[in-house]
């Protein structure tokens, strides 16, 4: 079990490498990380993002008890300990990545496919390991089980909502969808030419990327969490 539970926390890991990985790239950060985003760039100097994060996944497990009432197990209050350490790994991947400063496209373009592999290994390793899980896995979960829609609809309907109040949070803090800096244009909010993109190329790429990649990832995953098991 604790190899479950220290394999899983390799994968958060990663998983927030990759997120501050997406913000140095400046093309668009993952669905999830979206409404944290928005807000460390609405109030500079208040939360980081790593905490906005945490405060995000807290709402995701309010809803939870909204949904399952009874059925929500005390167990599943270790989504908590695992928010923070999503929070805390996502900070710390900031500072690591601090001096990262990609200047042309090409660049940010390599970064961004690097972060959702890196991405896609870390969300194997979570899934493989069958201990804890981050909020919005287990919200999605929590709404399948009680109604008659499978795990990966729910997931694709919970990703389009939280990305329509990124994009709405972005209207009313800065007067555009896409960035929270000087819009200068949509192609220059996909090309990162304008700065803060928060909704940009790489939310559209990670969507779809990281799904594809998890195809070749889990396997790996299972393979290594198999090795450290016997």
């Amino acid at each position: 079990m604790l190899t479950r539970y220290a394999y899983s926390t390799g994968g958060i890991f990663l998983v927030a490498f990759a997120i501050a990985m997406m913000v140095r790239c400046n093309l668009g950060v993952n669905t999830l990380s979206g409404p944290p985003y928005v807000l460390t760039r609405r109030f500079p100097g208040s939360l980081t993002l790593g905490q906005y994060t945490v405060l995000v996944n807290t709402l995701f497990i309010l809803i939870q008890l909204a949904v399952l009432r009874s059925r929500f197990k005390f167990r599943y209050l270790l989504q908590i300990a695992a928010s923070m350490v999503l929070g805390s790994f996502i900070d710390l991947s900031n500072i690591m990545l601090s001096w990262l400063e990609p200047v042309s496209l090409a660049e940010r373009i390599v970064l961004l496919v690097m972060a959702c592999g890196i991405s896609a290994f870390g969300v194997s390793m979570e899934v493989v390991a069958d201990s804890w899980m981050l909020s919005a896995e287990m919200t999605a979960d929590a709404i399948a089980m009680v109604t008659s829609f499978r795990f990966r609809d729910v997931k694709v309907a919970m990703d389009s909502a939280i990305l329509l109040v990124t994009v709405t949070l972005c209207l009313s803090f800065f007067g555009n969808p896409f960035c929270a800096g000087e819009y200068s244009g949509f192609w220059d909010c996909m090309t990162a030419r304008a700065p803060g993109v928060v909704v940009g190329m790489g939310t559209i790429v990670s969507s779809v990327l990281i799904g594809l990649l998890m195809r070749f990832t889990d396997p790996l995953a299972e393979r290594w969490l198999g090795k450290l098991l016997k």
